[in-house]
């Protein structure tokens, strides 16, 4: 999911919030929250029930007991920053450097997160390296002082209300789209068991495996358009819409019976498919005790699945432990 990662703070990701080079320069902009490094002796809260983390934040430092001396209780680990409604340039005393503005808007716009302990009295902005932040320049870390000793934490951001709910400040981003030549499985929220292409792939799809394997495996191809298409592993054909909405591995070839849209649910940690044939989304019938079919017009638990990484598929962590383990 992009989640997890290299800050060793946090746990978060490494290349999510990072200011990249082909967005750095100043008739551009930056469409996505940053990530910013604070001195947690200094500011990071911590206390024995919340370890000094908040989400999305998967831990706090393992010295974070004995080191982190803030006071604000929603500033821990993880914590998203923004400025109050309505700050601009001037309402925190005027910015001079493009650079500054820049990220005053991004970080207006969607926010930062606290993601790693600058461990010394200063703060930081994450970049690519290939970013030059004119650091020794007195009027640019003028502009990023102002910014912030402005910076106020979303205390209700959480896994269920991103961002703190409330009106967007600028338009929503759509997802990453679906992992186009990845392996995977996909488990049944209604069940927890996985979909298998039964019978080698000769009979209908079901969510009844308690483990995932060969047959349980399928290949998510480009279908074009926004679309996407799954080949089983079980016997290198696609999965197709036919008879009573069914769906079974049995195409040779990838046509509109064959595609669906691949969206995400539940802040991304579930997947819901719409077939292109129906306009309908799939189903695990009967609590995942019958076929899987292409028939509902909403979604619900029936409708929802993990995504995971498939047999002998890489996974978020390059580890044969998390093999068949969705969102691990």
């Amino acid at each position: 999911m992009g989640v997890p990662g290299g800050h060793g703070g946090s746990g978060m990701s490494t290349i999510g919030g990072a200011i990249r080079q082909h967005e750095w320069g100043s008739n551009k902009n930056i469409n996505h929250a940053l990530k910013v490094n604070l001195q947690a002796s200094q500011y990071l809260y911590y206390d024995n029930y919340t370890k000094g983390f908040r989400w999305p934040a998967l831990t706090a430092d393992d010295y974070a007991a004995s080191v982190y001396g803030g006071s604000v209780y929603a500033l821990r680990m993880g914590a998203l920053l923004t400025f109050q409604p309505g700050t601009n340039h001037s309402s925190i005393g005027g910015l001079s450097t493009w650079q500054a503005k820049k990220i005053f808007d991004a970080m207006y716009k969607y926010g930062a997160y606290v993601v790693d302990d600058t461990a010394w009295d200063a703060h930081a902005i994450c970049t690519e390296s290939t970013v030059s932040l004119p650091v020794w320049d007195s009027n640019f870390r003028s502009d990023m002082n102002k910014i912030f000793q402005n910076l106020w934490v979303v205390n209700n951001n959480s896994e269920w209300n991103v961002g703190g709910g409330g009106s967007l400040r600028t338009s929503q981003k759509s997802s990453l789209g679906a992992p186009t030549g990845g392996f995977i499985t996909l488990q049944a929220i209604v069940n927890n068991r996985y979909v298998v292409a039964e019978n080698g792939g000769n009979s209908p799809l079901i969510a009844n495996r308690t483990g995932a394997g060969g047959w349980e495996t399928f290949e998510v191809v480009n279908g074009g358009g926004g679309y996407i298409g799954l080949k089983a592993q079980a016997n290198g054909k696609y999965v197709s819409v036919g008879s009573g909405n069914v769906l079974t591995a049995n195409a040779n070839w990838l046509g509109d019976w064959e595609k669906f849209i691949w969206e995400y649910h539940d802040n991304g940690k579930r997947i819901a498919l719409k077939s292109k044939k129906t306009n309908k989304y799939v189903a695990a019938e009967n609590n995942g005790n019958s076929s899987l079919a292409a028939n509902r017009s909403s979604v619900g638990n029936w409708e929802k699945f993990v995504p995971g990484g498939g047999t002998g598929a890489w996974t978020q962590y390059g580890s044969n432990d998390y093999l068949n383990k969705p969102g691990q």
